[in-house]
């Protein structure tokens, strides 16, 4: 995104030439002034209509107390230039014709001076709180699930303005799930496979609102201690931790991804905030279908 900045006309006159190395003969001069921020890039472009022959000239620092004589840092024909990393500061334009036979070229030009519109960030702080969730009320349990996504936030020294902006870049790093059961140990969740396992779910992009949504729609119904990693890089470095702990009582047959019946269980109790996804299947319940298949021709073998 790309803001346009406005010029003030400073005056339009005639000048036969200017101090410069480029070798342009112009004159039949309009000069514009800005004032620049500290370590700004823009983008200047001077677009002359057909039949003008224009340039473009930048000036800046104490010499431009006198512009008749002052030496512009840039002096080319008329097109689109980067100002990068200036100084804070007063700049001036000089938009010119170049001089063809024994006359300055004249016409109508547009310019433009533009600013990367950026987050403005300096040391972002990725803000995640742990959340415990229990399931005594499952309404009340899937809305903690969300309160607990939403409420991560980017803080620290950046422009407030645009901290929505920012915290579109920060992504899931990793899910470190350790069960209830005793003695069990930590592992790190293959994301990308469970997401392959919800039907519908699209691809897992590590997102703050994917991983929302696979709590949603299965996580939540496997108890235990869920440590999630988020990290940003663009437009600065930063990471943080959020635990979510899910109670025992929110396991169950929701937590079964092998019977049509334990699904059906599963879906009452999905809130309607994330109704855009189907329910929990896929290859889990297909497995679990074979392994019953098997077991069942293997105790009629043993029958006849």
């Amino acid at each position: 995104m790309r803001m346009t900045m406005k010029l003030a006309v400073v005056a339009a006159v005639f000048v036969a030439g200017i101090a410069s190395d480029q070798g342009l003969d112009d004159g039949a001069d309009v000069w514009y002034k800005f004032n620049a921020a500290a370590n700004t890039s823009y983008t200047l472009k001077v677009a002359p209509e057909s039949g003008f022959a224009a340039t473009m000239a930048l000036f800046s620092g104490a010499s431009v107390g006198n512009l008749a004589t002052a030496v512009p840092s840039i002096h080319e024909v008329a097109g689109t230039k980067t100002l990068a990393s200036l100084a804070a500061g007063e700049y001036y334009v000089r938009v010119a014709g170049l001089k063809q036979g024994a006359a300055y070229s004249e016409g109508a030009f547009n310019i433009e001076l533009s600013a990367p519109v950026a987050p403005c960030v300096v040391a972002p702080v990725i803000n995640a709180a742990d959340a415990s969730i229990a399931c005594d009320d499952f309404a009340a349990a899937q809305d903690d699930v969300k309160a607990a996504f939403e409420g991560v936030s980017v803080g620290g020294e950046l422009c407030t303005a645009n901290a929505a902006d920012v915290l579109k870049n920060v992504r899931v790093k990793q899910i470190a799930y350790t069960s209830l059961k005793k003695g069990a140990t930590q592992e790190v969740l293959n994301l990308t496979e469970i997401a392959g396992k919800i039907k519908d779910f699209g691809e897992y992009d590590n997102s703050i609102a994917k991983t929302q949504k696979m709590f949603h729609y299965y996580l939540i119904f496997k108890p235990g201690d869920y440590v999630i990693t988020y990290e940003m890089s663009d437009p600065a470095a930063a990471t943080a931790e959020q635990v979510i702990s899910v109670a025992k009582n929110c396991g169950g047959c929701m937590g079964c991804l092998g019977c049509d019946s334990c699904a059906g269980c599963r879906d009452s109790r999905i809130p309607d905030y994330a109704d855009q996804l189907k329910r929990v299947i896929g290859d889990w319940l297909l497995v679990g279908l074979s392994i019953l298949v098997a077991m069942s021709w293997s105790a009629m073998r043993k029958t006849f």
